[in-house]
């Protein structure tokens, strides 16, 4: 890759150059098709996500639903509601490998499983019921996945070897979790017309298989039968970032300054860049690169000085980042789009730390999330400046602290406003609510509407109750993407 004059095919793995148009941004247009994961547990915090999916299902008016799931029985939960909703959907049954165990974990899983029988041929009858209902109803498409030939064979061979008693395995439905919530963050998406792009990162660590689920949609996209205008073209790029740290908005995208420094990091190991470069000139040389892949947008690096990550640090129950607040920016950040008459302004949401008034007095840490918001706004306006962009406008929205007593010490968690989902042109907003759970911040729910109705937003919903997700460092916004919007402005 030559940094004097990178072309936008040296970003990709394949080395072929994109013919996608723009990034998909975060605010323009209405949401026509959303892509949810989940995996196979059953426990109250699973059950509390299916039905927290169903309440965003039933107020979003989305054209189309794709559920991507590793267990046949998330179609007992979704497919009927769906159907009563009339919604064109597409569900992926992906059938997990065993390859991450070793071989005598297989043996040994396989021939505990006593059940395995009995489940699939539960299989086989949801997938008769579902034949059924495909030919019902013409919106509905069933993507199975089967295991590859040589995974197949290579499980019989040790069944044979464990002298197990049920017949030749025809899949397996992995017994561990497989794909994780956070579906926000395998990809970016980009478009051309009705194509859609899904642009990866180098690589994607996670104890999931969210890396498969690019490879799995574009393999299935082209093999659906009753999805209309559904073509999805996976990539796979060298750069490093997750979804829920970088924001696509008009003419320019705001990364987290850690996606930036993870690529360098990369780059270096790679021989790409240059380890003797000044880390200012490593930093231009990777926001370049992200320039690139993002067609020309402007880059707008999040970050805060060290000195305050690093005093966060196990001050509040979610992940510190290296270089920025927390470790994705959709935590406190949302893109609004252009909403003035002239169109002229972009306005954008920054958490704003508030305490609750039912405390005597402010954490003993809350000074320094104060400074570091303070300095984040600021750099992100001379960032704004620096690349010639002054009609934007940063409105705060609170992001209240919640105190929860703990067995040796109170905990504090952060209820993230922020972490929602925007359509500017039909001036709606859904945001996640946590009242359910923590009760007293359905006191604050006044104030956070507060700035979206100033802003002439005038359907405002608070959906579910996001607690449990946001102890687990997520909300709204991650647990859903977003595929496609009517109207793409640029």
């Amino acid at each position: 890759m030559s940094f004097s004059e990178p072309k936008i095919e040296d970003l990709f793995i394949d080395n072929e150059p994109t013919i996608y148009d723009q990034l998909l941004q975060e605010a323009n247009g209405k949401i026509e098709i959303l892509l949810i994961t989940r995996h196979s547990g059953y426990t109250l915090e699973e059950r509390s996500f299916i039905s927290i999916v169903k309440k965003v299902i039933k107020e979003l008016c989305c054209r189309r639903i794709i559920v991507l799931t590793d267990d046949v029985n998330s179609l007992k939960d979704f497919l009927p509601f769906l159907l009563a909703k009339n919604l064109p959907s597409s569900f992926a049954i992906a059938n997990s490998d065993l390859s991450y165990l070793e071989k005598e974990q297989q043996i040994r899983l396989i021939a505990n499983l006593a059940d395995l029988t009995a489940k699939l041929e539960e299989t086989k009858k949801i997938n008769k019921q579902l034949n059924v209902i495909c030919k019902a109803h013409s919106n509905v498409d069933v993507i199975p996945i089967p295991f590859t030939k040589h995974r197949l064979e290579h499980l019989n061979k040790y069944r044979k070897k464990s002298k197990l008693t049920f017949g030749e395995i025809e899949h397996i439905i992995r017994d561990t979790t497989a794909y994780s919530y956070w579906v926000q963050d395998p990809f970016l998406v980009a478009h051309k017309q009705e194509e859609i792009f899904l642009i990866e990162p180098f690589s994607f660590k996670r104890n999931s298989i969210d890396e498969e689920i690019a490879n799995i949609l574009e393999e299935k996209s082209t093999q659906s039968t009753k999805i209309e205008d559904l073509i999805i073209i996976q990539l796979q790029s060298y750069l490093q970032f997750e979804g829920g740290n970088v924001l696509t908005c008009d003419g320019f995208v705001l990364i987290g300054q850690d996606s930036i420094d993870k690529s360098i990091s990369f780059l270096i190991e790679q021989g790409i860049l240059s380890r003797n470069l000044e880390e200012t000139v490593k930093n231009e040389k990777v926001i370049k690169l992200f320039g690139i892949l993002f067609k020309g947008d402007k880059i707008i690096p999040i970050a805060c000085s060290s000195c305050y990550t690093s005093a966060l640090k196990g001050k509040v129950n979610t992940k510190i980042g290296d270089r920025q607040i927390f470790f994705h920016i959709d935590i406190f950040l949302t893109p609004l789009g252009r909403l003035d008459k002239e169109q002229s302004t972009y306005y954008i949401g920054i958490a704003k730390p508030y305490y609750p008034k039912s405390e005597k007095e402010k954490p003993y840490f809350f000074s320094i999330l104060e400074d570091a918001f303070a300095e984040i706004e600021n750099n992100i306006y001379a960032e704004f400046t620096a690349n010639g962009i002054n009609n934007v406008k940063l409105i705060p929205i609170i992001l209240p602290l919640v105190r929860r007593e703990g067995t040796t010490f109170d905990v504090w968690h952060i209820a993230s406003y922020n972490n929602c989902l925007v359509e500017n042109s039909s001036k709606t907003i859904w945001l996640p609510s946590y009242a359910e759970t923590w009760g007293e911040t359905s006191f604050y729910e006044k104030d956070v509407e507060a700035p979206f109705k100033e802003l002439g937003y005038k359907n405002i919903s608070f959906i579910g109750d996001f607690t449990s997700l946001m102890k687990k460092r997520g909300s709204l916004h991650c647990v859903l993407k977003c595929l496609k919007r009517s109207q793409l402005i640029h």
